[in-house]
């Protein structure tokens, strides 16, 4: 029952079953054909589906991954809290979104790092250990890591969006300076 408390090679139990998750999954990702197939079918699946790929097993095996990660996660916070409720989860799910854009995760799918992605959680779970060592709420908590969002994906819409932004911009310029170059010609 006090499985998530104990320390093993002197790191916590959750942090250990985090980095061995992240290790896996970063070799099963980033090393195996499976985590090509992965990537292909998240770029699209239609076209994944014409090159012969396993699509609707892959499918299935993501969601059976996606299962057993919850499980184990159910698992922890049961140990750790010492009591299970349906509810229990609904407030990570903005830092885990947060977390798995901020690490390099395409919305559009096809595109994405483990290694981010897992750096990205530490430092949002960070984040949410110091303002919660500070004294600010959890409803502000949860407010700052949906703001955090949203100026991530405003930063990578506008990283990938350059030349168009670009473009915009000199249009306006060379509106603005157009009228102010012939006022003084005239003079």
């Amino acid at each position: 029952t006090n499985f998530a408390n104990q320390v093993v090679l002197g790191l916590p139990m959750p942090l250990l079953i985090f980095l061995l998750a992240t290790l896996f999954f970063w070799l099963l990702m980033h090393r195996s054909r499976t985590g090509r197939n992965v990537f292909l079918i998240g770029q699209n699946a239609r076209v994944a589906r014409y090159g012969a790929l396993p699509v609707s097993r892959t499918v299935f095996a993501l969601y059976g991954m996606t299962g057993l990660a919850s499980a184990v996660a159910a698992i922890l916070m049961t140990s750790y809290f010492g009591s299970a409720r349906s509810d229990l989860g609904n407030a990570l799910l903005m830092p885990a979104i947060t977390a798995v854009v901020l690490g390099g995760a395409n919305i559009y799918g096809g595109s994405g790092s483990i290694l981010g992605t897992a750096l990205a959680t530490l430092l949002i779970g960070y984040l949410q250990q110091g303002l919660q060592m500070v004294g600010v709420s959890s409803q502000v908590s949860s407010a700052l890591s949906g703001a955090l969002l949203i100026l991530v994906v405003i930063g990578r819409s506008a990283s990938l969006n350059r030349g168009l932004i670009r473009s915009v911009f000199q249009r306006y310029r060379q509106r603005w300076s157009a009228p102010s170059s012939s006022v003084t010609s005239s003079q």
